[in-house]
């Protein structure tokens, strides 16, 4: 009798222990896809070259499935990111960098969103919202670095 309750003890600990393992995104919780990974670091780091020490808590940045014709959303208010998961394995798969640096893009332009506070803009920027300048971001590397000088020049932490 004593061994039973025991066990039932253990088992109900068990199903406790692994019931408040759930999926889910608190203050302090820190979690990237790991296919866009390399775009957050690069971000984390052109905001260091600039002195600033941006939070990584509450940060989620995921792949989903989109059903209208965004490639990538920042829930209002929130540092909630996603990316469409055909968009991010066809750009990624092509073998060409400057496909991989529009996931950098678009990370960069939902990461502005959730992290600098960021609305959209015209004009040669990061935050324009009809990504009128994906292709020279891409493909010149005066164009990128100036698109991400102005994407951090208003921040104010």
């Amino acid at each position: 009798m004593k061994s039973c309750i025991i066990v039932s003890s253990v088992v109900i600990f068990f199903a406790l222990l692994l019931s408040s393992c759930s999926d889910f995104t608190d203050d302090y919780h820190y979690d990237v896809a790991p296919a866009l990974k390399i775009h957050v670091e690069a971000f984390y780091a052109e905001a260091r070259k600039r002195g600033f020490e941006l939070p990584t808590d509450g940060l989620s940045v995921r792949l989903t499935h989109h059903t209208d014709n965004n490639v990538g959303d920042c829930e209002t208010g929130t540092r909630i990111i996603t990316l469409d998961q055909d968009f991010v394995q066809r750009q990624q798969h092509t073998g060409y960098h400057a496909d991989s640096l529009w996931v950098q893009y678009v990370v960069f332009h939902e990461l502005g969103h959730g992290l600098l506070l960021r609305d959209h803009c015209g004009g040669e920027s990061i935050m324009n919202a009809h990504n009128e300048h994906i292709n020279p971001y891409s493909g010149i590397e005066t164009v990128r670095q100036r698109m991400i000088n102005e994407l951090f020049a208003s921040y104010r932490p």
